[in-house]
């Protein structure tokens, strides 16, 4: 797994990794810290001290839910995940809705 590989690295080289990324999922067993950003605001620490509902809904400034269940977490707002929104959303953002010509 590239996850590993990375932690590899890190160790014998002694160096930060930044990873950037919509879903902390496959990254919650190589990361240390987390700076989640939301709503134009930022919050920097652990996965446990960040990836909370009140800290979270005060990020985004409305009510979050995180969800954690078999080894992952999820971080849903009025029963959407809100990552998985995020992500969509970048991917088709000016994309649909148009007709592409050459």
């Amino acid at each position: 797994m590239a996850i590993d590989v990375v932690k590899q690295v890190c160790r014998e080289r002694k160096i930060t990794v930044l990873f950037s990324a919509h879903e902390l999922n496959q990254l919650l067993s190589a990361i240390d810290r987390v700076l989640y950003l939301g709503n134009g605001q930022a919050v920097l620490g652990t996965v446990e001290q960040v990836v909370t509902a009140p800290v979270l809904s005060k990020l985004y400034g409305t009510e979050i839910e995180v969800v954690r269940a078999g080894g992952h977490i999820f971080v849903m707002s009025h029963g959407s995940d809100v990552e998985r929104a995020d992500h969509m959303h970048d991917h088709d953002h000016g994309h649909s809705g148009h007709d592409h010509h050459h």
